[in-house]
């Protein structure tokens, strides 16, 4: 429960049905934006975004495990 005041008034409200309608203002307009005309359009939207997230975190993992060693090319030392 959420205690405001709006406009001279005080009021209760939950808030869950506050935050849920923060995040749809928030995300007014979007579905245009992106182009997003059916249900598939954003299953396949959201995959597209899994990927690259798994993507970079490969990345950041293998940039991890070598963080710290030197490569050099044996065939210039030996």
């Amino acid at each position: 429960m959420v205690f405001s005041e709006k406009d001279g008034y005080m009021v209760i409200a939950n808030s869950a049905m506050l935050a849920l309608e923060q995040v749809q203002n928030a995300f007014e307009g979007e579905t245009e934006r992106l182009d997003l005309k059916s249900e598939e359009d954003v299953v396949n939207l959201v995959k597209e975004v899994r990927k690259e997230r798994l993507r970079k975190k490969r990345r950041k993992r293998s940039d991890e495990n070598h963080a710290g060693y030197q490569c050099f090319d044996r065939s210039r030392h030996f």
